[in-house]
């Protein structure tokens, strides 16, 4: 639940459309009483957020504000965040964030990142400041042995994340993902779009089929 959200608090979420198929499966970050983020992935909602908030009569606006993540992930992370940003950094709860600055560079900092390694998520809000943010993250990370790269999908499957456009797509409904309840329950009090259709599907048996995650072992036969 958004409502339960505490300020600097991000949160992994499920957009369904009224069939209870998944639209988006953004992270939320909570920046104040009446404001909210959404790190979409690879896919279009705002249009589609417009509609649907219009015809339920809800008093909010819908932007696409010009921020720019820049994720730092591995093990080597927190040594190269710590550098730039100072010991407080240590204390950063998983899936929370802070706003901060660098050199005056404006941005918030969060502990998370789209891999199961131990990572920061850098949400830049000077786009003009981009160059700048880059050059003294790969300045401080070079003794460190920081590269560019782009997301690792292997170590993304071995975690378990899912990828909305590949894993996920809008042909899958919320009861075909798999997630834990925790994340992912029409049981929960609340109403969400798509929650009636869900329900009847789990009433007739539940999903005909669900993404599961495959472990394969190789046998070591010394030939």
């Amino acid at each position: 639940l958004l409502s339960t959200m505490k300020f600097g608090q991000c949160r992994y979420a499920l957009l369904t459309d009224h069939e209870g198929m998944v639209i988006n499966d953004p992270v939320v970050l909570r920046l104040a009483e009446d404001r909210f983020w959404f790190s979409i992935a690879d896919s279009d909602v705002v249009l589609w957020l417009k509609g649907i908030l219009a015809a339920s009569g809800f008093d909010v606006r819908v932007e696409e504000v010009p921020v720019s993540p820049l994720a730092v992930q591995g093990p080597k992370s927190i040594a190269v965040i710590r550098d730039l940003f100072g010991d407080w950094v240590q204390d950063l709860k998983y899936y929370h964030f802070q706003p901060t600055q660098l050199d005056g560079i404006p941005m918030l900092l969060a502990r998370s990142g789209w891999s199961p390694e131990l990572g920061f998520e850098l949400y830049l809000e000077d786009e003009a400041r981009g160059n700048e943010l880059w050059d003294r993250i790969m300045k401080a990370g070079r003794k460190y042995g920081i590269a560019p790269a782009a997301p690792n999908q292997i170590r993304r499957i071995e975690g378990g994340m899912l990828s909305y456009g590949g894993d996920i797509t809008n042909k899958h409904n919320f009861l075909e993902v798999g997630l834990p309840t925790k994340l992912a329950s029409i049981d929960k009090p609340s109403d969400f779009l798509g929650k009636d259709a869900l329900a009847k599907i789990q009433e007739a048996g539940g999903p005909r089929r669900q993404i599961v995650g495959l472990e394969f072992f190789a046998s070591v036969t010394g030939e």
